[in-house]
Parts: C-alpha cells; structure tokens; sequence
C-alpha cells in the first residue's frame, strides 16, 4: 500500500475558478492518494484512466473529519456511489471537506491516473 501525492494545476483560468488535481499512478490493493480539501471549490469532477491490469476497482472518497478518518464512497448526481473497474468520469453530488481516491482491489500491475476537476463558481464576474 502506497500514498500517492497529488500534484494541482493551478493555471487553467486566469482567475483561478479551475484547478485539477491528479494523482498518478495507483497500482496496487490499498494505493491511495493523499487527502485534499478545496472547500471553496464545490463542484468536482473526476476522471479514472489508466491501465486495469489484474482487474483493480477505484473508489473515489470523502470524509469531514480526517483526523477520525471517516471516508466514505462519493455518489453521482443520481446519487449512487459508483466504484470504478474500468476508466470513466464522476461528477459527484457530495461536498465534503476532503477528497481522495483509492484502489481497493486488484491483484497488481495496474497504472491508473486519477484527475479532478474542481471549479469554483462564487468568484466575482462568473455567471453560469
């Protein structure tokens, strides 16, 4: 089991209302990416890619406390939670402080990439 740190694209607006995260590359049973809080950044999206080699599954989580360490399974709009065997995109309806993916099955050999998307709609100027 590895922690994989995110590395954050800051420079995709100039008014920074875009940001993307990404960890890269879980690969094994109990990978995980670092915990991350973007609370002003409510809307986030996120997108698996990669290689599923030995047949891994991605959860992509959330908890408010990370002290307790109480990650529960993000949902979708409909709001299911939907664990990832395969690549695909989440926009999840929850908001909770911090977010981080994790690989929690898989016999090895995978390489999979794990970006978010985090946009921030209540800067001055921005109209949806």
């Amino acid at each position: 089991m590895a922690t994989i740190n995110a590395t954050l694209n800051k420079g995709i607006t100039p008014d920074d209302s875009v940001f993307v995260l990404k960890w890269t590359p879980l690969a094994a049973s109990g990978d995980v990416g670092d915990a991350q809080s973007f609370a002003a950044y409510g809307d986030k999206t996120f997108i698996v890619t990669g290689t599923f080699t030995g047949t891994p599954t991605v959860v992509i989580e959330g908890c408010n406390d990370i002290v307790l360490g109480d990650w529960q399974p993000l949902s979708n709009r409909q709001g299911v939670s939907t664990p990832f065997t395969a690549a695909g995109v989440l926009t999840s309806q929850d908001k909770p402080a911090y977010v981080r993916p994790r690989l929690s099955a898989g016999t090895g050999g995978a390489a999979i990439t794990i970006t978010c998307a985090l946009h921030r709609s209540d800067l001055a100027g921005s109209h949806f």
